[in-house]
């Protein structure tokens, strides 16, 4: 790829501080408990971990403003969790990462959703969920929206961060989409495959490769098929674009013009891929809030993907790692696919 094609990614990721990004999802808290096995429990078939430290996170949607924030970029939290403890630690975090919490609903009549990771000898042992999905209605559906609908007014952009946890219903996507739209903001969704249909008219929609094959009933195997599925996300949804990320592949992006993209992943030591998928749409709706190109968002996105699995639970990346990296993989992006494909 030749210096100026790389010098625009770099001035690409220079652009990103301070845009605003409307986040509006499933928010949680993951609690990660590190430790140590050395033997086997003489009551079960189990193994004893001895403990060494303890931390807690925002998950979901809340690792999507994590990885916001250290991009540089202001998040704007919507969505809707408990006044329970949890729900306050939750929040605490998030201020932390200076998001603004303006948006954010917080109610007695619901728990937050926690999930506790116990992790021995770099390996996850266990996971403990205590999940709540109630979906908002009546009086608290209305605040939700009317919450939302003033980040709207702040955002650069909007992203929604889709776990099934009840935030994103039917009527609450339809509507806040609808609203975006009427203020030409660009809005990029992680789905849930089972999902997808509500966001018709989004700007992108991010599925890993067995979501996308789920969606579109598309065995995924090779190229050709990824782009076939990709392009029938994009069109059967009326999306600008979709991308399909796509692991230790790297990602395909397709766009409704007709023009498919493939990113080729950098071969790396992967350690953990929980919440990559979360670090694709914060860079992917990142870079295309401050005007960068599909391809260009894409190959950003990528670089930030290869970095975040090389860590175990939910990393992050910042904007020096991603300088980095992007020079780092100067030769990979030689490998870049753009292709042609013949519309029906």
């Amino acid at each position: 790829m030749n210096p100026s094609t790389i010098a625009e990614l770099h001035e690409v990721i220079d652009r990103l501080a301070g845009r605003k990004i409307a986040v509006l999802g499933d928010y949680m808290l993951d609690r990660y408990i590190w430790g140590t096995v050395s033997r086997i429990s003489p009551e079960a078939p189990v193994p004893v971990v001895a403990v060494d430290d303890e931390n807690v996170v925002p998950g979901g949607a809340g690792n999507v403003v994590r990885n916001l924030a250290d991009l540089g970029l202001v998040p704007l939290v919507c969505g809707v969790i408990g006044e329970d403890d949890n729900g306050m630690a939750l929040a605490s975090h998030l201020r932390e990462l200076g998001a603004d919490l303006g948006p954010l609903v917080q109610t007695d009549t619901r728990r937050t959703t926690t999930k506790i990771r116990v992790i021995a000898n770099r390996q996850q042992v266990v996971r403990v969920d205590y999940d709540y999905a109630a979906e908002p209605t009546g009086e608290l559906y209305d605040e939700l929206i009317g919450c939302a609908t003033e980040a709207l007014e702040q955002a650069d952009a909007m992203i929604f961060s889709d776990y099934a946890k009840g935030t994103l219903t039917e009527p609450v996507s339809r509507e806040m989409l609808a609203r975006a739209r009427e203020m030409e903001l660009t809005v990029c969704v992680d789905p849930k495959p089972e999902h997808i249909p509500r966001y018709t008219g989004a700007t992108l929609v991010s599925p890993n490769e067995a979501e996308a094959a789920s969606a579109t009933g598309i065995k995924i195997t090779d190229d050709d098929t990824v782009i076939a599925a990709a392009r029938k996300l994009q069109e059967t949804t009326e999306l600008n674009a979709a991308v399909i990320t796509r692991g230790g592949k790297g990602i395909c992006l397709y766009e409704g013009r007709g023009v498919a993209h493939l990113i080729p992943a950098v071969p790396t030591e992967v350690f953990d891929v929980t919440g990559a998928g979360d670090t694709a749409i914060s860079t992917l709706c990142a870079c295309l809030s401050c005007g960068a190109s599909l391809l260009q968002a894409g190959i950003i996105a990528n670089a930030a993907g290869g970095e975040v699995v090389r860590h175990i639970g939910c990393a992050t990346v910042t904007p020096q790692q991603l300088h980095e990296a992007i020079d780092e993989k100067a030769e990979v992006m030689e490998e870049i696919q753009t292709i042609e494909v013949a519309q029906a």
